[in-house]
């Protein structure tokens, strides 16, 4: 777990080079069986990037919250039409395609250890990307 803060901590200033040494954070900790340990260190990351997330599991547990959510998201994409979908501009902002990728590693790397995190993740790229 020290190599995991250092690689974070000593990551040059720049927010890609931040975010290149998160994403190896949470595999590194994902694959030493550390989950919570990674879902703190997304926090985190989306805090930096300033992309409001809860900070505490137990608002991200709260699975009642998680299924509202999902299906408010799915609400909102049953009522765009495909057209509309495929007429959304571009993500542009660097900001949100910095955070988008780190979502994706998240998602890819803790999928299976915490569903409702990976719900909320989902939900949030799907909202970024509305």
């Amino acid at each position: 777990l020290a190599c995991a803060k250092e690689v974070v901590q000593h990551a040059q200033k720049s927010v890609q080079d931040k975010l290149v040494a998160y994403s190896m954070n949470i595999k590194l900790l994902v694959s030493q069986g550390c989950q919570a340990e990674a879902i703190n260190s997304v926090l985190r990351g989306l805090n930096k990037l300033r992309e409001a997330f809860p900070q505490s599991d137990s608002n991200w547990s709260d699975l009642d919250a998680v299924k509202n959510l999902f299906f408010s998201t799915t609400q909102a994409l049953e009522d765009a039409s495909n057209e509309a979908i495929k007429l959304c501009p571009l993500l542009v902002d660097k900001r949100k395609m910095r955070a988008m990728k780190l979502m994706v590693t998240t998602f890819k790397n803790i999928m299976q250890s915490n569903l409702a995190f990976t719900v909320l993740i989902s939900c949030r790229m799907i909202e970024i990307t509305l």
